[in-house]
């Protein structure tokens, strides 16, 4: 009877093994989840902080005279509002080929990243204007990041 008791009275150490490679396959399972939430992590931060400095020059646009040819932004810089622009692939803004004179500009953004920002404008019939700007984190098309992009329509 005294050994049975003994034997109770704690765990085995095929039982501790046993507990102990469960914990670090656990352990490591979780371990393997933290670069891919960092990496997500750093996406959202990059697509946000484009997606801000894209509303931040549609803004600026909207605020002029839809007859403006162009108009200096709150950085200096000289913003074109002629048709023209940044080709659209697809209706989206192509960064593939080279950039325009007077459809583009890079903005450091809070991070100190810099960033591009292009833009394409089309002359409708109707008189109004359909305005594409998107903006990339420069290097980022290694990345894969797809630009931010907002399109808008001013006018009648």
């Amino acid at each position: 009877m005294e050994n049975m008791e003994n034997a109770a009275k704690g765990f085995s150490l095929v039982e501790m093994v046993f507990a102990v490679s469960l914990l670090g396959v656990a352990v490591l399972g979780l371990s393997l989840c933290i670069p891919v939430a960092v990496q997500s992590n750093m996406r959202n931060r990059v697509d946000s902080e484009a997606s801000t400095l894209v509303q931040r020059l549609v803004e600026q646009i909207e605020a002029q005279p839809l007859s403006a040819p162009s108009f200096v932004d709150a950085n200096g810089n000289t913003v074109s509002l002629a048709p023209g622009g940044s080709p659209l692939v697809g209706g989206k803004v192509d960064f593939g080929s080279a950039a325009v004179n007077g459809y583009n500009q890079t903005e450091v953004g809070s991070s100190g990243a810099a960033y591009e920002l292009r833009w394409n404008i089309q002359a409708l019939a109707d008189g109004a204007k359909q305005f594409t700007v998107a903006a990339r984190k420069r290097g980022s098309e290694r990345y894969l990041l797809p630009p931010s992009q907002v399109s808008l329509r001013l006018g009648k």
